[in-house]
C-alpha cells in the first residue's frame, strides 16, 4: 500500500488551545470569586440570629426573665 502523510503547522492549534485555556481560567475565576463571597455573606446572616438566640437563652438560664 501507499501512504499519504499530511502535516500541518501546529502554531495556530497552540494559539487556539492557549486562548481556550485562558478563557476557561477567567470563567472559573469569575465564577468562584463571587460564589465564595456570596457564600460568606449568606453564612453570616443565620449565625447572627443563632448568636442572638443563644445570648437570650443564656440570660434566661442565668435567671434574668426580663
Amino acid at each position: 500500500g501507499r501512504w499519504l502523510v499530511l502535516v500541518r503547522e501546529n502554531g495556530s492549534l497552540l494559539a487556539v488551545s492557549t486562548l481556550i485555556l485562558h478563557a476557561l481560567l477567567w470563567g472559573i475565576s469569575l465564577t468562584i470569586i463571587p460564589g465564595v463571597a456570596g457564600w460568606h455573606w449568606l453564612r453570616r446572616r443565620p449565625l447572627r440570629r443563632i448568636r442572638a438566640i443563644q445570648a437570650s437563652a443564656e440570660s434566661i438560664i442565668a435567671g434574668d426573665m426580663a
